[in-house]
């Protein structure tokens, strides 16, 4: 019985796995076409390259949180997911970092982007997973009680 009740669950989140995910990839691409202008600021050193390596950690993180948030608030056993929403939202910057040679990242600089703007995807996943969950508690606790979902 536990098993039907668990498949018929996530059946009820295929939809909302799709949705996310497709979300999740465009705005990866999205966030390359209005940001691959700072790309050649990676190369140059000093303050500018740590202030663009910065700006990809917050904005990278940002939207990792934000997905890995309200994808948690709303679905049923499926807490571990956001961390596959960061990873396709990095990978299409990635993609296009190594198939696009105006990005301005050299070889020897990718990896090290790569591994800071996943690290942030993934540390904003981790942290949007544990208020996803308490969000998602919360509610199902008024539920419970019967109060107003309003208030």
């Amino acid at each position: 019985m536990n098993l039907v009740v668990n498949t018929h669950l996530m059946k009820q989140n295929w939809p909302r796995i799709f949705a996310y995910s497709s979300f999740s990839a465009t705005t990866g691409a999205v966030i390359y076409v209005f940001t691959h202008s700072f790309f050649q600021y990676v190369e140059t050193g000093g303050i500018a390259t740590f202030l663009t390596y910065l700006g990809y950690f917050i904005i990278f993180g940002n939207m990792s949180y934000l997905l890995g948030r309200r994808f948690d608030a709303k679905a049923l056993y499926l807490e571990q997911y956001p961390y596959v929403l960061a990873i396709l939202l990095v990978v299409p910057t990635m993609v296009f970092i190594i198939y696009t040679p105006q990005a301005g990242v050299s070889t020897a600089q990718q990896p090290i982007l790569f591994f800071s703007i996943l690290v942030a995807a993934l540390i904003g996943a981790y942290l949007g997973i544990r208020k996803g969950l308490q969000i998602r508690n919360h509610q199902l606790d008024r539920i419970r009680r019967g109060t107003d979902l309003d208030s």
